[in-house]
């Protein structure tokens, strides 16, 4: 684990659409995630994936279930804040133009909170390229323009989560 990571057993509610409602898919009542339901897979990572966009939630949701990753999903940015403060994912994955807040406020405010400023967060965005250095300085680890290709959007997320060994 990297240094100033914190995992807590038993404190885990990975949800995707697959297999119970997601907060991007209108999920009844908040995230979607029974109190029963809050362990992780040894061995399996969380990615948080924050986008408005249906067709790339079901993309990013897709390649990442492919890889055994298990997902968080919010369509805005405030429900995704709110997800990694209650489940501390190892990655998110993060658009730039959401519906209530943008995607750069959510990352200013996720590496400003004690609590995920640890979480690393590749932006994936159809934004112009000349807004890399606002997106870096606002604390975002990896950035991605849209469209992805998708062995380079997955050798990605493998880069930040394989250096870390498990606990």
């Amino acid at each position: 684990m990297m240094p100033g990571r914190r995992r807590t057993a038993g404190n885990f509610g990975a949800q995707s659409a697959n297999n119970s409602a997601s907060a991007f898919g209108g999920s009844e009542g908040g995230t979607g995630v029974s109190n029963g339901d809050r362990r992780r897979p040894p061995g399996r990572k969380c990615i948080l994936i924050v986008e408005d966009h249906p067709l790339n939630m079901k993309l990013f949701r897709a390649l990442l279930e492919s890889q055994s990753y298990r997902t968080l999903e919010a369509a805005e940015a405030k429900i995704g804040l709110e997800l990694a403060r209650e489940h501390d994912p190892d990655l998110i994955v993060m658009d730039v133009e959401l519906p209530d807040i943008s995607g750069i406020d959510a990352i200013r405010a996720l590496k400003a909170d004690e609590r995920t400023r640890h979480i690393p967060i590749v932006t994936v965005t159809a934004s112009m390229p000349e807004e890399e250095p606002e997106i870096r300085a606002a604390g975002s680890d990896g950035f991605m323009m849209k469209p992805i290709a998708t062995t380079e959007f997955l050798a990605t997320i493998r880069a930040f989560l394989e250096d870390e060994p498990e606990a």
